[in-house]
C-alpha cells in the first residue's frame, strides 16, 4: 500500500497530537517493512526528522493548520499522489479530499 501521513504536528518533544504523530511513525517504521510511506512535514519540523527506514520519505509542505492553503495547497498537493489510505492525525482535513482517508480523534471528555 501507499499511505501518506500529515506530520505537520510533528516534533519529538511534543506532546499531544505532535508527540501522536511522533509515535504513529515510529511504531509503523518498526513494524511494517512492505507498504510505502509519505510523511508530510513543514519545512521547519522536517530538520528534525530522521527518516527511519527505506519504505518512508519525506515531502515538505507550506500549508498552515487552520488556513486556506490548507484547504487548496495542501489538498492538491495530497492529490497529486495515488494514496490507497491519508492518514489525519487529527481532524484537519482538506474538505475536498476524496480519497480513503483515516482521522483520529484524540479527546472527547469535554463533550461528556
Amino acid at each position: 500500500m501507499n499511505i501518506g501521513i500529515d506530520a505537520r504536528f510533528y516534533s519529538p518533544s511534543a506532546t499531544g497530537i505532535g508527540r501522536h504523530v511522533a509515535e504513529v511513525i515510529l511504531s509503523l517504521s518498526k513494524l511494517d517493512k512492505e507498504n510505502q510511506y509519505t510523511i508530510f512535514l513543514n519545512k521547519k519540523n522536517a530538520t528534525q526528522f530522521s527518516i527511519p527506514n527505506e519504505n518512508f520519505r519525506v515531502e515538505i509542505t507550506n500549508a498552515p493548520h487552520y488556513s486556506l492553503a490548507e484547504q487548496t495547497k495542501f489538498c492538491q498537493q495530497l492529490n497529486r499522489h495515488n494514496f490507497d489510505l491519508m492518514i489525519f492525525p487529527q481532524f484537519n482535513v482538506p474538505f475536498l479530499y476524496r480519497k480513503p482517508f483515516l482521522v483520529t480523534i484524540h479527546d472527547l471528555t469535554i463533550h461528556f
